[in-house]
């Protein structure tokens, strides 16, 4: 939720860690609300008539971010400042869309399959990749399969102790 000055507005929004800009708020935004603007202050300084009639009621100044957990709190080098999506956590969470070039892998039918190795697992790990499978199950990351062949799993430990989950594809 954006406020200032009794013009209230919910948007969703990135946030970036970028040193040359405190707001990018974009051209459609600026279209639709058509501020008026104090250059020399950086600041806006009234609403149109129609941004008033459409907004006043429903409140830029002070900002608060309703789900944080959306938002990747990754210090982005400026440099790679352009790339900020790449690190928003709610993008991480979720599959690309379905395309053309999606397609299945048929295996032939008296090939000799590949073996995958047998990492031994803790009772700790066991129950880590039990929640890992399920969630992803859950999320759609993964499909139950019908291949006759088996991906290795183990786990490196993170710095923090936590457990990180790899599949050897």
């Amino acid at each position: 939720m954006i406020t200032q000055e009794g013009h209230k507005e919910k948007i969703s929004i990135f946030l970036i860690d970028s040193p040359a800009y405190s707001v990018v708020l974009g051209l459609p935004w600026l279209v639709c609300h058509n501020p008026t603007v104090s250059w020399p202050q950086r600041a806006l300084t009234g609403w149109s008539r129609e941004c008033s009639g459409r907004c006043l009621g429903v409140s830029v100044g002070a900002t608060t971010v309703e789900s944080p957990d959306q938002v990747s709190t990754v210090r982005i080098p400026p440099e790679y400042a352009d790339l900020a999506l790449a690190f928003c956590k709610k993008k991480a969470t979720q599959l690309p869309p379905h395309r053309r070039g999606d397609c299945a892998i048929d295996l032939l039918v008296d090939a000799a399959y590949p073996r995958s190795h047998v990492y031994p697992l803790s009772q700790a790990e066991t129950e880590a990749m039990e929640t890992y499978v399920s969630e992803s199950l859950r999320q759609g990351y993964i499909q139950p399969s019908i291949s006759p062949i088996s991906s290795s799993f183990f786990f490196v430990k993170k710095k923090d102790g936590g457990l990180c989950p790899c599949v050897d594809y």
